[in-house]
């Protein structure tokens, strides 16, 4: 064995004692290779410093976040899927398909409801004239009675013209939002009770009569002297039948639009909960979409950050 050296000899050139300070070096060969271990922690691809491609990445996500999380916001606050026909064309149009019909069937029982209304008001002015025709059929049960004298049957036969008048005066003065009922005015109510244009399903036709005096049969009957009370008793008979015929056409008509009310209720209930499975946002989704957006844009703003960086290490290296 060689002589050994002792602890004050130098060591080999580059090499550190233990427990030394490493020193600075100056910019050289010797210092290039000392900066590759800190380039290859920094980034394993090649920096370029004209074209910062992490930057771009990580703006190009901060921008998709920053959209998304608006949609997001108005999901939430309006609790709308569909708030722009980007989110889902197909299903945005089916959707204001179905939200026409609701609003159609809507008016449609709306109007059934002003059909009952109106047919409600004839039949109120119908049990008027049920109520004139029953006294007028009693008073010419009284004038028929033989104990009455000419001055008796003048009085009743007094009674029995207003009445009559009375009828007249109910006809020609029902009306629903300015349209006579009763007059003959008008043949027939037309009301829209669908959302569409079919005759007899979407449209529904009412019969409307006259219901005077002259109608009914009665204008020329009296109860006073020389009058005829059996012939005013057949003629009251008749007009008492004809209005009570009537006024069941109307009752059934009121019925029909009252159905009709109940099955546009129930339709427009499904619409709207289809519609609603089509437009409305679903909470617990958005809510953990917004999470999701806000890890991503830290994840974002990490990559925007380390991109920063890599350029400071870059400018370190001048």
């Amino acid at each position: 064995m060689g002589p050994s050296h002792g602890a004050g000899k130098k060591g080999r050139p580059g090499s550190i004692r233990p427990n030394s300070k490493p020193t600075k070096q100056k910019l050289g060969s010797g210092a290039s290779a000392g900066l590759l271990p800190l380039l290859a922690s920094i980034e394993r691809k090649p920096m370029r410093i004209n074209a910062n491609q992490a930057a771009l990445a990580g703006q190009r996500i901060l921008r998709a976040n920053a959209e998304a999380t608006q949609k997001n916001f108005k999901r939430l606050a309006s609790g709308i899927r569909l708030t722009t026909a980007s989110d889902d064309s197909a299903a945005l149009a089916m959707s204001q398909r179905l939200g026409a019909e609701i609003r159609s069937q809507d008016q449609a029982s709306r109007n059934s409801l002003d059909g009952v209304s109106a047919l409600q008001t004839a039949e109120g002015a119908l049990q008027q004239s049920s109520d004139i025709l029953a006294r007028m059929r009693e008073l010419s049960i009284q004038s028929s009675n033989g104990t009455l004298n000419d001055q008796d049957r003048a009085t009743i036969n007094q009674e029995y013209s207003q009445l009559s008048q009375e009828l007249d005066r109910i006809a020609n003065s029902t009306q629903f939002n300015g349209k006579n009922l009763l007059d003959g005015s008008h043949s027939s109510l037309s009301i829209q009770a669908g959302s569409g244009t079919k005759a007899g399903i979407d449209q529904i036709e009412i019969k409307l009569n006259k219901v005077d005096a002259g109608s009914l049969g009665i204008s020329g009957t009296s109860l006073g002297p020389g009058g005829d009370p059996k012939a005013a008793i057949d003629a009251l008979d008749k007009a008492i039948d004809k209005v009570s015929n009537i006024r069941g056409s109307i009752g059934s008509s009121i019925k029909q639009l009252g159905r009709n009310v109940s099955t546009l209720g129930s339709s427009v209930e499904s619409l709207k909960a289809a519609n609603s499975r089509i437009q409305d946002a679903d909470f617990a989704t958005e809510v953990a979409e917004r999470t999701r957006l806000a890890i991503q844009k830290k994840a974002g703003i990490a990559v925007f950050k380390r991109s920063n960086e890599m350029k400071s290490a870059a400018l370190n290296l001048l």
